[in-house]
């Protein structure tokens, strides 16, 4: 039988969708209209839970990046998962019964005054129809299951590992690998190919040359990074045990990073307790005959108060490579540009900027994720419109558009399309 992990689980990772229903769930204590309603109660019971959220996405963060293969675990994942696309379900539905309520008892000679009207037709409308309490209840029952759920995941975790529960910041940072985590790709296979191109065209150059791969969250540069990684046609150019993936986060330790190439390139060589310098030279030696694919995900300029000390410390990390065989690629993905004026004093640098997709990948990679690539709706043209203008609001952002896709599955009205595009969460992929 076929090993049963988190990953698998969860299917992609879910704390994206925690951050929607986070801010889903303030727009929704925000509004004052719900005081003295007979919603009032579930209101206020929503708003404690408001305040689990963030724990609950701490739990998936870390879950994210473990490997959890005990049944009882997995099951507590799938649970929360569950819950929170329930959760985020029902609050679309609720949105969507309010404003046609609202919308059903605005009579066009009503207009003028909507204003001043607004918290009396709505609370008629919350008051009137027991289908809006009921998807209330719905949600804030998702959110305790979730809750229940996460508490019990991490208590046995901790069980099993004593002082998981206190990770520290830097051990709770998102780690990546290089396995591709979505089967889907859309609107990078440009860039792709010419990264490739550079790769394999490299002979006789200088000994490295170093790719950055930049722009803002939620735009596919881990994705890209472990396309390039995985591509089939690098096999010949580069040994198995010569491609390296690392994730570097805000934490940028020279020390930490050479140890960790060499884990790559000689298994029972020992880093414990051995000096920089020690280490810096195994490392020359092991590259001297050798060409490697080096990905460095995720790279942040972070901490560092000093931008001369930052260029310095990547100058002493990249040294052993200064001298080997040309053919050598580094892969940096990053969301910062001064990382990319930094490696300019490294090596030969080769930029690749990514910004959101075009509008024809927009909508591909929502109808992809709305109806799963097939079953399309008659009326699938009118949805065509209102999708635009979502994957528009999402500034082609693919992480967004992978978020909000199945949030319109079973969704076949215009109506219902439009309540997700009038979604003020939307906004908030943009500061990503």
């Amino acid at each position: 039988m076929a090993e049963i992990t988190a990953g698998t689980a969860v299917g992609w990772v879910v704390s994206p969708v925690i951050m929607m229903v986070i801010e889903k769930t303030k727009s929704f204590i925000d509004k004052k209209y719900f005081e003295k309603s007979s919603i009032e109660d579930d209101m206020k019971k929503m708003k404690t839970s408001y305040t689990t959220l963030p724990e609950i996405l701490s739990t998936m963060a870390i879950v994210e990046k473990h490997r959890i293969v005990d049944p009882n675990q997995v099951l507590l994942v799938r649970k929360i998962k569950d819950a929170v696309y329930d959760a985020e379900d029902c609050m679309y539905d609720f949105d969507y019964e309010l404003a046609k309520e609202e919308s059903e008892k605005l009579q066009p000679n009503m207009i003028m005054r909507v204003a001043a009207s607004c918290s009396r037709v709505i609370h008629q409308a919350i008051d009137g129809y027991s289908s809006l309490k009921k998807k209330l209840r719905e949600v804030n029952k998702s959110l305790d299951q979730a809750k229940a759920s996460a508490k019990t995941l991490l208590e046995q975790m901790n069980a099993k590992i004593p002082g998981y529960m206190q990770l520290s910041e830097q051990e709770n940072q998102f780690l990546t690998s290089s396995l591709l985590s979505e089967e889907i790709f859309i609107g990078r296979e440009k860039e792709l190919e010419l990264i490739i191109q550079w790769i394999l065209e490299e002979k006789g150059g200088p000994p490295t040359i170093i790719i950055p791969i930049v722009g803002q969250g939620g735009l596919g540069k881990t994705t890209l990074a472990q396309k390039i990684f995985n591509d089939s046609r690098l096999n010949s150019h580069f040994e198995s045990n010569k491609k390296m993936w690392l994730t570097v986060s805000d934490n940028f330790d020279k020390l930490e990073l050479t140890k960790q190439m060499l884990k790559y390139l000689c298994e029972n060589f020992p880093t414990k307790d051995v000096t920089f310098d020690k280490l810096q030279r195994k490392l020359q030696t092991e590259l001297a005959s050798k060409k490697i694919l080096l990905v460095l995900d995720d790279v942040w300029y972070g901490k560092h108060d000093k931008k001369y000390r930052y260029e310095k410390d990547w100058l002493e990390f990249l040294a052993p490579l200064r001298n080997a065989n040309a053919g050598n690629t580094i892969i940096v993905t990053t969301r910062e540009v001064v990382v990319v004026d930094t490696l300019k004093s490294c090596g030969s640098v080769r930029k690749i900027s990514l910004g959101g997709l075009n509008g024809g990948d927009r909508w591909s990679l929502l109808k992809l994720m709305a109806f799963d690539g097939e079953n399309y709706p008659d009326n699938l043209n009118d949805l065509q419109n209102i999708g635009n203008h979502i994957v528009n609001k999402l500034k082609g952002l693919p992480l967004a558009i992978r978020v909000v896709g199945p949030r319109l599955r079973g969704k076949l009205d215009k109506e219902e399309w439009e309540t997700v595009l009038k979604d003020n969460s939307l906004d908030d992929w943009i500061m990503m």
